[in-house]
């Protein structure tokens, strides 16, 4: 009997083993985000902050370059009251891909998968949203260029509330590619 068990334990230790060795440990490189350079523009809807029950939609525009620290984008929408914003970031790998710069921060990567239909990159990490402490995740899909009627870009940041267990869509930028 005792030699049964330690038969069972090596066997698991052994599949253990190979199963992390078979383990892929994604990373997103600077050629992942290069799809983006150029512009864009569509929608961004987002959940109103007043009631967290009302979408909102806006035209919205946006203008990727490339620069040796990532790719600087710059959008520009005009607000329900009239307010235009126009705000520039930064975005792309960092921390030798194991992490993607976006909003003045470094998210953890969490997935990334390419697929015939385009790439999705998933980052997240511990934040605020509505003066809460949060669970923000970023969604980035990029479609293939020239598979679909257009090319596409839909960016989602998704937000789980500390001890609400209800994940909650804040906003989402549905892009299509401008032709000049």
């Amino acid at each position: 009997m005792r030699f049964f068990k330690s038969f069972a334990v090596t066997l698991t230790l052994i599949y253990t083993t190979l199963a992390l060795a078979q383990t892929e440990f994604k990373t997103v490189s600077q050629s992942d985000f290069s799809p983006l350079i150029g512009k864009w523009s569509g929608t961004l809807t987002y959940l109103d902050y007043a009631d967290d029950s009302s979408r909102v939609q806006l035209e919205v525009r946006m203008d990727v370059t490339d620069s040796d620290s990532g790719f600087v984008t710059r959008t520009t929408f005009v607000e329900p009251n009239g307010e235009e914003i126009e705000d520039t970031g930064l975005l792309g790998p960092s921390h030798g891909g194991k992490r993607v710069m976006m909003d003045g921060r470094a998210w953890m990567l969490y997935d990334k998968k390419s697929t015939a239909n385009g790439m999705t990159i998933v980052f997240q990490g511990p934040g605020q949203d509505d003066n809460k402490n949060a669970q923000l995740t970023h969604v980035l899909f990029m479609s293939t260029p020239g598979l679909l009627s257009q090319d596409s870009v839909v960016l989602t940041k998704k937000v789980l509330y500390e001890n609400a267990g209800l994940e909650i869509q804040r906003n989402q930028f549905r892009l299509g590619r401008v032709k000049e």
